[in-house]
């Protein structure tokens, strides 16, 4: 099936993954593998009957294909190439209906390690190849390379292991703040882990992360049957002073310097790995920068790291690496937003010596400019002017058509940033942020996917407006149904709405939704949709089946629907 590109598709949360494969990159082979990966043998690979389907597939290297050919098996060095090996069960098989055929690519990261011809020590050695296709090559079952992201390489150490790998803990010893979980585990597949803390006299075996509440010691080992003991390990850990300060006092710190700040999230946007979440308190505002999953706008979030300083822009990093204990956590949901600072063109004038001027105290904060005009553009950033005479920067990576060269507009909403590049530039969170004419609607959920049974509220700029809409796809007017609460949508709908006042009637507004039943247990192919883009756009989807094909880094990875869920489209994807 054809692999379908969604729109922010970093913005969906992925849960229940069933089956973890191609951890290790392309090539590479000093990790070892684990017995919990549960590949396929050659037997049961063969048994596939070179289905097309992806696999893992382990076994013994057992000879080189010479010219391509199942006929000419080689066994001994020098070997003729490196574009394939031999895999059975047993070393040293010679019989065919026992024997896959592996390609090898010519990737000099990959053939420089498994081909034959330049390792002739691996012969008789066991490997893992990890999510290749089982389709014939060479005339035989074979197992063939898919692509670098894909399909991985495996050394595997059959040095028996005699005891069990002591046990670690994330975070290690040091200082943490309150309410901070210790996970503790040992690399050794089946073992237990025992522990006991300060004063304990007796081990219990370890099921859930340790709160540290205040200094605390944990002594912990492992145990396995038929092998030795781990070590017993010790860590210890005290307590910071995580005390809240105000924003603006975090501002002032130097970098690097620790702080636990409060505000409420005006912003969300997902950069690299991790969350940039805009948030102010009563005074000012901040950038937080971590794992922040589930965190949403409206949310008064803590978050506790170290000030950094990235192009010139102030955060704190909770998740930075190297820093441990940091977090984010949610203490209040859906809370009012608070109202955005009216800036005008002045503000975002660099100050002397290219300093950040007076519109700096405002960065990270909701603002607003007023009766602006677009004189250019490049790519997705805007040059507006204003009253004032000066210039100010509008980067509307959001909703870039947004805005045009030429226009003029009433209002412009979002929350400020700033790059030692560009200086000080606003961020319209969506579309509804920027509004030509103040006599207009925007809803409180844009155009999309929505879930059945979410209420619409429709609101104007304009005070006093009067709103009147249809729901039958019928142009509206002052005769239309007039706005006086939310709209449940429960089927696919198109709201088209006008805004009234002063004896004035707006351009109409339009608003389309699809509905979907769930965002709970949806499956692949229903958020990549038949189109390049998704309905599921925006919304956060949870407990997602399905088996991970490649790991990107720790925080991203390729996954494909479990064989028997796929919906037979060829116009869905059924991985992403």
């Amino acid at each position: 099936m054809h692999v379908l590109q969604m729109k922010r598709w970093l913005r969906l949360f992925l849960a229940m993954v069933l089956l973890i494969t191609g951890a290790i990159p392309a090539g590479l082979f000093s990790s070892k593998a684990s017995a919990a990966d549960e590949p396929l043998t050659v037997a049961q690979a063969i048994a596939r009957s070179n289905d097309g389907l992806p696999g893992t597939v382990e076994g013994y290297v057992i000879g080189y294909f010479n010219n391509n050919s199942k006929n000419q098996l080689q066994t001994e060095a020098p070997f003729s190439g490196g574009s394939n090996f031999g895999l059975a069960d047993t070393p040293g098989e010679t019989d065919l209906s026992k024997i896959m055929s592996v390609q090898i690519p010519s990737d000099p990261s990959v053939r420089d390690i498994f081909g034959l011809n330049k390792n002739p020590e691996l012969f008789g050695k066991k490997v893992r190849i990890t999510n290749g296709t089982l389709s014939s090559y060479l005339s035989l079952p074979g197992l063939k390379y898919i692509d670098s992201t894909s399909t991985t390489f495996q050394l595997i150490d059959e040095t028996p292991v005699t005891k069990v790998a002591n046990v670690t803990a994330n975070p290690a010893s040091g200082a943490v703040p309150t309410g901070t979980k210790v996970a503790l585990e040992t690399t050794t597949v089946g073992a237990t882990v025992y522990y006991k803390q300060n004063t304990d006299t007796d081990y219990l075996p370890y099921t859930v992360p340790i709160t540290v509440n205040d200094a605390t010691h944990i002594e912990t080992y492992a145990v396995k049957e038929g092998i030795d003991n781990s070590d017993v390990t010790r860590f210890d850990y005290t307590i910071v002073d995580n005390s809240p300060i105000s924003i603006s006092d975090a501002r002032k710190a130097t970098e690097n310097t620790i702080v636990t700040v409060q505000g409420i999230v005006t912003y969300s946007e997902l950069s690299g790995s991790v969350f940039n979440l805009y948030i102010q308190d009563n005074d000012a505002g901040i950038v937080v920068r971590g794992n922040a999953s589930g965190v949403e706008v409206g949310d008064r979030i803590e978050a506790y790291g170290p000030i950094t300083i990235y192009n010139g822009l102030v955060q704190v990093e909770a998740s930075k690496s190297g820093f441990q204990g940091g977090y984010i956590r949610t203490f209040e949901k859906s809370q009012d937003l608070p109202s955005p600072v009216s800036l005008n063109s002045s503000h975002f004038a660099p100050g002397a010596g290219g300093t950040k001027g007076s519109g700096g105290q405002y960065e990270g904060m909701l603002v607003e400019v007023n009766n602006i005009q677009v004189t250019k553009s490049s790519s997705s950033t805007y040059t507006a002017t204003d009253d004032h005479g000066g210039e100010m920067l509008i980067y509307a990576k959001n909703s870039p058509s947004a805005l045009s060269v030429g226009k003029s507009y009433h209002k412009v909403t979002g929350v400020l940033t700033y790059h030692s590049t560009y200086g000080l530039e606003l961020i319209p969170r969506t579309a509804s942020d920027i509004l030509e004419d103040l006599l207009s609607v925007t809803a409180s959920t844009p155009s999309g996917g929505i879930v059945k049974g979410t209420e619409v509220t429709l609101t104007s700029s304009y005070v006093g407006a009067q709103i009147f809409y249809t729901l039958d796809g019928s142009e509206p007017t002052v005769n239309s149904t007039e706005y006086t609460q939310p709209i449940t949508i429960n089927q696919d709908q198109i709201i088209k709405a006008v805004a009234t006042a002063d004896s004035r009637v707006s351009t109409i507004f339009s608003f389309e939704y699809t509905a979907v039943d769930r965002v709970d247990g949806v499956r692949i192919h229903e958020i990549q949709g038949a189109g390049h883009y998704s309905i599921y756009d925006g919304l956060n989807v949870q407990n997602v089946d399905g088996i991970v094909t490649s790991l990107v880094n720790a925080d991203s990875f390729y996954m494909q629907s479990i064989p028997g869920q796929e919906d037979g489209d060829p116009a869905t994807s059924e991985g992403f």
